[in-house]
């Protein structure tokens, strides 16, 4: 029996005219193949690389959003969509969700934030009520955006934030419950023409109140809606109804609020801008 002899490396095993020629282990055409083939593996390796890279960053924001939504506590409603009932998380910046789990959030419940320590909050476009105590006592609050499908703020809902001197009311709230933001740090406050009902002691309280925006006809009220302000002057738009009355129910002085283009507000295009300035009396 014959030997085995190791088998070499295929190197390049051809004649030396095959080596030599266009084709062969030496020619240029070659180099440029096994130069390509190099390339052609560094590219996958890279794309296999980015691709776990990428998988880890997607579990990352996963992880990151179910911390997000582990600051809330829900009950699903009978509709399927979801209240938050208790906020448990530390972050003084509050976004409220439009959907968890694919879910609707529709609904902030009783007491869902009391006493938290909140210095902004952002409510979504999926909310529909706020009620009763909601954000009450959140003493370090002083931005409130409201959502525009919200079409009631409960009672008491924002009452002593002390801190709050900004809200931002969306357009289709229709009532504005007892105390909503009794004894709050307002300065102003624009209601929208969407209103149609402001609850006693609504804005009671509120000592530096002094300028109070109408955008429609004027709400339902009585005399202790703004109870204890220091007597805040309401405007009201041209062609609006009910002021008289109103003025009558809550003792406040009604002033035609008559918005217009600031005479030295500048018209056209500038650095990519268009702007002017609204003021009234």
């Amino acid at each position: 029996r014959r030997s085995q002899q190791p088998i070499a490396p295929a190197v390049c095993r051809k004649s030396a005219w095959f080596a030599t020629s266009q084709f062969g282990c030496g020619s240029a055409l070659f180099v440029r193949r096994q130069e390509r083939a190099l390339r052609f593996t560094i590219i996958m390796k890279t794309r296999y690389a980015l691709i776990k890279l990428f998988s880890l960053i997607a579990v990352f924001l996963i992880s990151l959003a179910g911390v997000a939504q582990a600051q809330f506590l829900f009950l699903t409603n009978a509709d399927q969509t979801l209240t938050i009932t208790a906020y448990t998380g530390t972050d003084s910046m509050v976004i409220i969700p439009d959907t968890t789990n694919d879910r609707p959030v529709t609904s902030i419940g009783n007491y869902a934030f009391y006493y938290s320590t909140l210095t902004n909050v952002i409510i979504g476009n999926n909310v529909i009520s706020i009620k009763d105590y909601a954000f009450a006592a959140c003493f370090s609050l002083t931005t409130v955006t409201i959502g525009s499908n919200v079409t009631s703020i409960g009672n008491v809902a924002f009452s002593s934030c002390h801190s709050l001197n900004s809200v931002m009311i969306g357009n289709n709230v229709t009532n504005i419950g007892e105390a909503a933001f009794f004894n709050c740090g307002l300065t102003s406050v624009t209601i929208p023409k969407s209103v149609t009902g402001l609850g006693t002691n609504a804005f009671g309280q509120c000592l530096s109140l002094t300028r109070i925006y109408f955008q429609g006809n004027a709400p339902s009220a009585n005399n202790w809606t703004f109870n204890s302000d220091n007597n805040p002057t309401a405007y009201y738009l041209p062609e609006t109804t009910g002021w008289a009355n109103f003025a009558q129910l809550t003792g406040l002085s009604t002033v035609l609020w008559n918005p217009h283009a600031q005479s030295d507000a500048f018209f056209g295009v500038r650095t990519n801008r268009f702007g002017f300035n609204i003021i009234g009396s």
